[in-house]
């Protein structure tokens, strides 16, 4: 049995996405599940509903700090084509069951100092790639799940797009109606350097990133951070579960 547990390659981890506060159900199978697959497209950002504010260009601020693409019907094309992007993404994350291949492969772990319950194995190369083109088979981010012991599990991939990115950009690149894509917004982080201030909460809440309850540059300068009116790029997670399902949700 490989140990899979803190795979480290000494290198500090690519700064492209922070940790997010995502429960991502279900691990990846030793078969291939692609056979028995099923594109679920329920859509979980914590929010409840849809409610939001439309912003321009059309998507949904559903809370301060996370925008959204706002949800469509899905046709046939759409889960036909989510289908093939998760049959290529099953084809390429096999090899990454153990995480210490995904590091020989250029894959750095984001805050490895840091417990997480959903751990983020970032690639540079596929996220700098992700800003001009597509590759459903390049995800910028693997994820894994810690199982009892502290095995890390591959549990689904996440891919990225420009912040600038249209609707109709994002669509093409994984359809709308059976994905919702996020940003992050309006985030107020540690100046670089100040690693440790993750760490700060106030009244239980942390004081910095997407959980946090600072939302505005003025109460972000009051304790000294660092606001970002957009946090890293339009994100979407694809989830494989054992019964051989696919969900796209975050």
């Amino acid at each position: 049995m490989m140990d899979n547990r803190e795979p480290h390659d000494g290198r500090r981890p690519a700064p492209l996405v922070r940790p997010l506060a995502a429960a991502l159900a279900g691990v990846l199978l030793a078969a291939s599940p692609v056979a028995a697959q099923q594109v679920s497209s329920g859509h979980h950002h914590g929010t409840g509903d849809h409610a939001g504010r439309v912003v321009p260009g059309g998507a949904i601020q559903l809370s301060p700090h996370l925008r959204a693409t706002p949800p469509r019907p899905a046709t046939a094309a759409d889960s036909a084509r989510a289908k093939a992007i998760t049959d290529s993404l099953w084809r390429v994350v096999q090899q990454y069951r153990d995480p210490r291949a995904a590091v020989r492969d250029g894959y750095t772990r984001l805050n490895p100092d840091r417990r997480q319950r959903v751990i983020h194995f970032n690639k540079r190369s596929n996220a700098a790639q992700n800003e001009s083109g597509f590759d459903p088979g390049r995800p910028t981010s693997l994820l894994y799940n810690r199982a009892p012991g502290g095995k890390l599990v591959l549990a689904g991939a996440m891919y990225t797009a420009p912040t600038t990115a249209s609707l109709e950009a994002l669509d093409a690149r994984v359809p709308l109606g059976i994905a919702q894509w996020h940003l992050h917004t309006n985030v107020c982080t540690p100046k670089r350097g100040e690693n440790a201030r993750w760490s700060e909460t106030r009244d239980g809440t942390p004081v910095f990133g997407p959980q946090g309850g600072i939302a505005t540059q003025a109460a972000c300068d009051a304790v000294g951070g660092q606001f970002r009116e957009t946090e890293f790029n339009w994100m979407v997670h694809v989830n494989f579960a054992p019964d051989g399902t696919v969900s796209w949700k975050h």
